[in-house]
Parts: structure tokens; C-alpha cells; sequence
């Protein structure tokens, strides 16, 4: 069934135009009164034991005295039993963060267990990167699949305990049952490909984002790339970030060995966000590459005279939207110039300029024999402390592109080969 069929399908679905004002409280507001209102005694318990990994067997068994609870403590969805309280929270168009999550379990820490559930559109292995870390063993993971397989036998054996009026209730149900399934529908024909195309100037991903689903997509795609990567490039070697901004996902990759926990950055601290990166490395966001470059503190101090410290402190203060053309200023005095000094006071500053330097050089030759190959090279700002290059193509890179660009750029600054090949479990593999 084609993307569109299923776009169709979707739109006339009754349960998906209700959902449109809020989909996560929507969720929430269905599954409470699925359980409390309309599933028998015996399915209601299949139902929680369905969602939940459950602590004490005898906690879901008295289903007359359970009872979902919409909204307690902020929780989507929360069942009391005694020293345990049992969480559901939906996440259909979002991923949650560590933190948010942190403090999800701190809210009932101090005088219960908490067992989690996160019901979502994707599993562990799509989105884990995103969300759970060695800090979160008070939740899981559980796809809305696992609600739609459970609602199939609602149908089947008509197992609710209000007889009047069954069979509008038991098509309310399939409905919802409909409307998962299309959803996941829609995400999975993308998912397998290994193309770095999901980026919001994409007009293939409009239809995603009307539907109210690009945030949690590219997500889960950022996390399919995060996880290539990390196959190619050992993590004992290797540090990464994942985040988002401005619609689109952030990964970021730097080299432990460029990385040094008594590094100063020039705005003065190394509490602030981007300051556990490294002094060097690449970036991924909105379908480019970025080879970014760090300075220290002790760099601008190395400058003379102590202008030229303030020039540069002016220059990366200038506004993110005033690029300095790498090439083209060249004059005395020109801001380029002033950059790539301040760079050159770095021990691995120089390299970075010379691999830059050469890599504007290749693509100008490359543009002069193609002219289809469009797009200037610039240096850039981000962060006070922050300047990158930055690398894009017609059309979109590939998974194994990225790879290969990553590989060149650190086989040049640190002038050894790197090649990348997997790491087995269980055994450290340097590359």
C-alpha cells in the first residue's frame, strides 16, 4: 500500500480527526476509559499485564479495585498499588528525554517503586539512543503494537462488559485498533532506507509533519544513523552527542583524544551546552555535514598583539548569519585571516586549516568541471567558541557517504588511517 493510500486511509479515520487537539492526551483519555469503563474483568487484567512488566503478580489481579488514573502527579496514566505505582505515558508524536524521565520517578521515589511504561510508535532499538541510559531502569519501552494486537481479540470474542450498545463500542474500538496501525504504517515504509534525506526542507516529509509525526520520525531515523555510525567508529575511541534543534535532529562525533576534561573554551565555563564536546569534529543536522572546530581559551590568549584577541572575540560575536567566505577574504586584515590565525595557535589547528583549505580546493575544481555541482564553502559561526565548515550535496548523502567523509576528515587531522569496520560485542575493537 502506497504512502499515500495510507495517508487517505488515515484522514477519514474518525478516531485520527479527534486526535488532532491533543494526540497524547487523546491516547491517554481512550486507553483510561478502555480499561475503566468498557473491558471485562478478565481482559482488563491481560490488558495491564499487556503494557506493564508487572513487579508482584497479585497487583494487576484485583481488576475491581484497580483503577487507571488520568493526570495524578502529571502522569498520563497511573495505577496505585500500595508501595508500587505502575506508569504509562504516551509518546506518539515525541520522544521523551533522560531528564524528563528522571524526574518522573523522582516524583514518587522517596516512598514507592515505580514501573514504567513509554508506549510508543517505535521500539528500544529505533529510538533507544534518545531516551534510555543505564540512569533509566525504571522504564521500558512498549510499541502501540502491542495495544493493537491486544484489540484484535476484543473483536473476535466481543470481551466487554457493556452489553448495550456492543456494537457501537466494538467499532469505536476496531477504529482505534485502525488508526494505530496506520500510523505505524506510514512510519515504517522510510524507515529501512540508510539515506540521510530526513531533514524539514525535505518536501517529501510535509505529509509527515501535516499528520503531526516528523518530529518523532526523524528522530527515530537520526537514531537508525547515530547507530551506523557507532559500528564504524568504536565508542572507546569516539565520543557523540544526540540532540535537536530547529526541527531538525542533532548528532554530533569528536575524537576522545581531542577532548581533555581541564579544556577552558573562550566563553569562560564548560558547564554550558556543546561544552563536553571535543576541540574538533563533525556534526550532522538538516541533511549537511559540518566539520567544526573549537577554541580554547588559551588559544586567543597565545595572539598578539591583544586586539587581535578582541577582533576575534568581535568576529564570532557578529551574529550565526554573517559567514565568513573561507576563500575568497584574503586581504590583510580580513576577518578570514584573523580566524584562521586564532585557529593556528591550537597544536591541531593547523591541520584543520589545511585540510579545509584543501577541501575548498577539490570542490572548486570538481564545480569547474560540473557545473551542476552548486554551493560555496563558508566559514561559519555557532557558538562564541564554535566555527565549522560546512558540506553539502545535490540530492542527499548516504549513510556509507558520511561514513567515508567522517573517515577523511579524522585520517587528516590526526594522520593516521582510521577504518572503520564493526565492534563485537563483548570484545573492544580500536579503529
Amino acid at each position: 500500500m502506497s504512502d499515500q493510500t495510507n495517508l487517505e486511509n488515515l484522514k477519514k479515520n474518525p478516531m485520527y480527526k479527534l486526535s488532532l487537539g491533543n494526540k497524547e492526551l487523546f491516547h491517554s483519555n481512550f486507553l483510561e476509559w478502555l480499561g475503566n469503563e468498557i473491558l471485562s474483568e478478565n481482559k482488563k487484567s491481560k490488558f495491564l499485564q499487556k503494557i506493564f512488566r508487572v513487579k508482584n503478580e497479585n497487583h494487576l489481579n484485583d481488576v475491581e479495585a484497580i483503577k487507571l488514573v488520568r493526570e495524578k502527579n502529571n502522569f498520563d496514566i497511573s495505577i496505585d498499588c500500595g508501595d508500587t505505582i505502575y506508569v504509562l505515558e504516551n509518546k506518539v508524536t515525541s520522544f521523551p528525554t533522560n531528564d524528563q524521565l528522571n524526574k518522573y520517578s523522582k516524583k514518587v521515589k522517596n516512598k514507592k517503586y515505580i514501573i514504567g511504561t513509554l508506549l510508543m510508535l517505535t521500539n528500544k532499538d529505533q529510538c533507544g539512543e534518545f531516551i534510555l541510559d543505564e540512569s533509566n531502569k525504571d522504564w521500558e519501552i512498549k510499541e502501540y503494537s502491542a495495544v493493537s494486537d491486544f484489540l484484535k481479540t476484543i473483536k473476535e470474542y466481543s470481551d466487554i462488559k457493556v452489553k448495550e450498545n456492543e456494537d457501537k463500542y466494538l467499532f469505536l474500538i476496531e477504529k482505534y485498533r485502525e488508526y494505530i496501525e496506520l500510523l505505524k504504517k506510514i512510519l515504517e515504509e522510510e524507515e529501512s532506507k540508510e539515506e540521510y534525506d530526513f531533514c524539514s526542507s525535505n518536501e517529501k516529509y510535509k505529509t509527515l509533519d501535516k499528520i503531526k509525526l516528523c518530529d518523532f520520525f526523524f528522530k527515530q531515523r537520526m537514531n537508525s544513523l547515530l547507530t551506523y555510525l557507532k559500528t564504524n567508529f568504536c565508542e572507546n575511541d569516539y565520543g557523540y552527542e544526540i540532540g535537536f534543534s530547529k526541527k531538525d535532529p542533532l548528532i554530533s562525533i569528536w575524537p576522545n583524544e581531542f577532548r581533555k576534561a581541564d579544556d577552558v573554551f573562550i566563553n569562560g565555563n564548560n558547564n554550558g551546552k556543546n561544552s563536553n564536546k571535543g576541540r574538533i569534529g563533525v556534526q550532522l543536522q538538516s541533511g549537511k555535514i559540518r566539520f567544526f572546530f573549537r577554541f580554547l581559551k588559551d588559544d586567543l590568549d597565545k595572539l598578539t598583539p591583544p586586539t587581535k584577541k578582541e577582533q576575534v572575540h568581535q568576529i564570532l560575536n557578529n551574529g550565526k548569519k554573517e559567514h565568513i567566505e573561507w576563500e575568497k577574504d584574503k586581504k590583510e586584515g580580513g576577518n578570514a585571516e584573523i580566524i584562521k590565525n586564532a585557529i593556528g595557535t591550537n597544536e591541531i589547528g593547523p591541520k584543520y586549516i589545511e585540510w579545509v583549505n584543501e577541501t575548498h580546493k577539490s570542490d572548486a575544481e570538481k564545480q569547474k568541471k560540473d557545473k551542476r555541482i552548486k554551493g560555496k564553502y563558508y566559514l561559519k559561526k555557532f557558538k562564541p567558541d564554535f566555527v565549522y565548515l560546512e558540506k553539502s550535496k545535490d540530492g542527499y548523502y548516504s549513510f556509507e557517504e558520511i561514513k567515508n567523509e567522517i573517515n577523511e576528515f579524522f585520517e587528516a587531522i590526526t594522520n593516521q588511517k582510521k577504518i572503520a569496520r564493526p565492534i563485537f560485542k563483548n570484545q573492544k575493537r580500536n579503529i
